[in-house]
């Protein structure tokens, strides 16, 4: 009967001791899958969050912000003005065009003017509406190819300057800002 009663204590004891084993085995298990789940999981949000352009990148600066860099010793080296400080205008609207070529593509530009002088702000006001068709015709004359890198923007950059200086009698465009471009 001893004999009996020895051989039930070690059959409680040993699903005790396998439990006991058991129980560290799993929780190291169950710790390391939580690590890596919560670990990709803050490696794909930064991924996701880390391509797309927040909104206060793609607002248009406003053009007192960038007169005001102009004077400070901004960027501006090649044109320098003549007389006095610039002004900048911004055109609103954006663009949206469809772009030449056989895909089905659209163009969304933001853009501000560098003006010679601050009466030249008053002659585009007058004639926004054929400096606009101006833009929206260049624009459109475009390819996705053609304004693929920072060549066919500069390219862009130049014909529009033309088209709008041929609208202007009291003064000039000297530069152009795209302030957000999106081909799509």
């Amino acid at each position: 009967m001893a004999d009996e009663k020895a051989d039930e204590k070690k059959e409680q004891q040993a699903p005790e001791t396998e439990k006991k084993k058991k129980s560290p085995l799993l929780l190291v298990i169950i710790i390391a899958v939580a690590g890596l789940v919560i670990g990709g999981g803050g490696v794909v949000t930064y991924m996701l969050l880390k391509g797309k352009p927040t909104a206060s990148k793609q607002e248009p600066v406003a053009g007192k912000e960038l007169g005001e860099k102009k004077e400070a010793g901004g960027h501006g080296g090649k044109q320098e003005k003549q007389k006095g400080e610039s002004t900048i205008k911004n055109i609103e609207p954006s663009f949206i065009v469809n772009l030449a070529g056989p895909t089905r593509s659209y163009l969304k530009v933001d853009m501000a003017l560098e003006l010679s002088e601050k009466k030249v702000e008053a002659e585009i006001e007058s004639k926004l509406p054929m400096i606009k068709d101006a833009i929206v015709l260049v624009l459109s004359e475009q390819t996705p190819d053609s304004i693929a890198d920072n060549r066919g923007k500069l390219q862009l950059k130049d014909q529009l300057l033309r088209r709008i200086n041929n609208h202007l009698t009291s003064g000039k465009v000297v530069n152009i800002y795209f302030t957000s471009f999106v081909v799509q």
